[in-house]
This record gives C-alpha cells, structure tokens and sequence, in this order.
C-alpha cells in the first residue's frame, strides 16, 4: 500500500465544516425549526466553519512542520560506516573483527605483558 501524503489543513477544514453543519442542524431540529431553514442555516454554518477550518489546519499544519524540523536537527542520523551492500558474516577476510597494524599474534602477546 502506497503511503500517502495527508493534506492536514484540508482535513482540519473538512472535519470543522462537517461539525458546524452537524451542530446547525442538530440545534435547529431541537428548536422545532422549519426543515428548509435548517439547511439552509446548516449550509452557512458549514461555509463558515470551512473557512475557519483551513485558518486552523494552516496554521496546524506549519507548527507540525517546525515542530519535525527541529526534531530532525536535534536527533542526527548517523552515517553509516560502511555501504549497505557490503556484509559483515561470510566472504573470510578477519571473521568480522577489525585488524590493526600489528599481526596479531603479537598483539595478543602485548595485552598478556602489560596485564
């Protein structure tokens, strides 16, 4: 399944207009209101709570987006040491150990001197 980008002030904007529809309707049906009025009234709540909608999910929006950034400048990731392609089991070489210099027959006798 392909992730999808996820438009935050568009659904802010439509989550808002939808509860002002809702609210407008809702209240306008416990009041005993004529049903053309109540859509209507529903209508203009929804245009209303639209536009207020996007006002907030924009600003929403922004804080996430400043919010990641400075999360990302705080947390670096690493760079890896070596490509992705190159294993670390198999293939001989030193078994997966790190070799110095020395040989290291030697430099197993210099740990057992300085002990």
């Amino acid at each position: 399944m392909k992730n999808v980008p996820l438009d935050l002030a568009k659904s802010v904007a439509a989550v808002f207009a939808l509860s002002g529809f809702s609210v407008a309707c809702v209240s306008g049906l416990l009041w005993e209101m004529n049903a053309t009025a109540v859509m209507w009234r529903g209508l203009v709540a929804m245009a209303v709570c639209f536009v207020v909608g996007s006002i907030a999910g924009s600003v929403l929006e922004r804080l996430v987006k400043e919010h990641n950034t400075k999360y990302e400048a705080s947390r670096p990731v690493p760079q890896l040491l070596r490509p992705a392609s190159q294993s670390t089991t198999g293939g001989g070489g030193s078994g997966g150990r790190a070799t110095g210099g020395e040989d290291d027959d030697d430099a197993s006798e210099a740990d057992a001197k300085n002990m």
